[in-house]
């Protein structure tokens, strides 16, 4: 399998073997034959490894990917939680760009960015950004980054992000966080709650990343070549 075969193929010709049931799970995404699978790492610029995992991350995003073409008048979240370096940022920006440059925008009364959560949050405590706050409350799309590394000990963040994602329900809505549901819930339970509900996609990456992967296939170093007696 080629995870980079046909990079600049027209997602349309891929949905077809994606498009979400109403059935469905709302926390899980339809399985991809062998070729979409393919198909679907190339067009997120992504190398599956054969993990089971990236694969599901995969699927999500091509659920939702393929939700949006099917009815962009039907909004969904996806939320893709977990280990850092694992590619949950790099294909939620994919997603992103995708949906940001086909909705309509002339409502919004500031420029349209990904939000990395925790700069913004230090930027609401310097009493900067609340404007652009109520703004992102209703973006056609909105990206939140990281999720849950910001430091909190009053909850004031905690307050701002469940105002912010309490405005965002029936909106398009992609979210990373490098923290799983769980953990999450340990922060405020309304946040997760919000992520599973029909017809939302989530999924969780507990896989290594990519960084240790491919340090892991490199081959031996000199040290590692010493017999034991000499190390």
């Amino acid at each position: 399998m080629n995870p980079t075969a046909n990079p600049t193929k027209k997602i349309a010709t891929i949905l077809p073997n994606t498009l979400t049931e109403v059935s469905a799970q709302p926390t899980k995404a339809s399985p991809l034959g062998t070729k979409a699978l393919a198909e679907w790492a190339g067009w997120l610029k992504i190398n599956p490894h054969d993990d089971w995992d990236i694969t599901a991350l995969i699927t999500a995003c091509a659920d939702f990917a393929s939700a949006f073409k099917a009815d962009p008048d039907s909004p969904r979240w996806i939320s893709i939680l977990g280990n850092t370096g694992t590619g949950k940022t790099h294909c939620a920006r994919r997603l992103w760009i995708h949906l940001s440059n086909r909705l309509d925008w002339r409502k919004a009364q500031f420029n349209h960015y990904e939000i990395f959560w925790p700069r913004f949050v230090a930027d609401l405590r310097a009493g900067d950004s609340f404007d652009l706050l109520r703004d992102m409350m209703r973006w056609p799309v909105l990206f939140l980054d990281d999720i849950g590394a910001e430091r909190d000990t009053t909850g004031f963040a905690s307050e701002q992000l469940n105002a912010l994602v309490g405005a965002r329900e029936n909106r398009w809505t992609i979210i990373t966080s490098n923290l799983l549901l769980d953990q999450l819930g340990a922060i405020d339970p309304r946040i997760p709650d919000r992520m599973i509900r029909r017809p939302n996609i989530c999924v969780e990456i507990q896989t290594m990343s990519h960084a240790i992967r491919t340090l892991n296939a490199q081959p031996p170093t000199a040290h590692n070549q010493l017999p034991p007696s000499d190390r």
